[in-house]
């Protein structure tokens, strides 16, 4: 599983001066975190103030957005992406003290 750290710099830069990969919204990102912090449909709904099914509906966008079809994939998926951004950032100092 993705570090909460390193997952919280990759959605920043995701949603900041960064690219954004799979061009998810910002509310999709927001689920997607919540997915890789390990939390279940119910409590992604409750946390985000959506119906279950609202995020069902959204987790079910991200995973098509990502061509990924589990959370595991989509969790694996962002740690390699988040490994291209520490290194094409070549360890930048933020970067470097979450290794």
């Amino acid at each position: 599983m993705i570090t909460q750290e390193v997952a919280s710099t990759l959605f920043q830069q995701m949603t900041g001066t960064m690219k954004n990969p799979y061009g998810l919204t910002e509310r999709e990102l927001e689920i997607l975190h919540c997915l890789t912090e390990g939390h279940r449909y119910k409590a992604i709904a409750s946390k985000v103030h959506l119906s279950e099914g609202t995020v069902r509906n959204y987790i079910s966008t991200i995973y098509s957005k990502m061509q990924v079809q589990s959370r595991d994939e989509a969790i694996e998926k962002l740690n390699r992406v988040a490994y291209r951004l520490l290194i094409k950032c070549k360890m930048c100092r933020q970067c470097a003290s979450l290794v």
